[in-house]
């Protein structure tokens, strides 16, 4: 399975490890965009100081891997802003809704945000653990 792991760019590191277990499930992750969060901090930027050509780029290129993945998986923030993983969202939940081969899924730890959005969400999972058992089983009977 190709997965889309979407998360706050503050929970970078959350987002990460996730990605790394789905890894280890023997899926492909869509993108890992916390490579690029991570070279961002270490040089000190902040999205508000990237150019529009390259604030377009890097938006095309996640909204490329959200459209060509058969996994979504949105990690819902705790406090964290993140605009950018509900937009996700949102563009994965009006993929074409008869396509049996893509998923949608909502992971919802305690404490983390909650929206009424998350009902058009195909599965919905109280902790990281759960999603992680549920996708390991998918390639098991894959």
């Amino acid at each position: 399975m190709i997965v889309y792991v979407a998360g706050s760019s503050v929970e970078h590191e959350r987002c990460a490890a996730f990605m790394r277990q789905v890894e280890q499930l023997g899926h492909t992750i869509a993108l890992d965009w916390t490579v690029q969060v991570r070279a961002a901090l270490a040089e000190g930027r902040k999205d508000s100081e990237l150019s529009m050509l390259t604030r377009q780029t890097i938006a095309q290129d996640d909204a490329d891997a959200v459209e060509r993945c058969n996994l979504f998986v949105l990690l819902s923030p705790f406090d964290a802003p993140s605009p950018g993983c509900f937009i996700e969202f949102g563009m994965a939940c009006v993929q074409d809704p008869f396509d049996t081969q893509r998923c949608v899924a909502v992971v919802r730890d305690v404490g983390a945000r909650d929206s009424l959005f998350f009902g058009l969400a195909d599965k919905f999972f109280s902790t990281a653990a759960e999603a992680l058992e549920w996708i390991g089983s998918a390639a098991r009977s894959s």
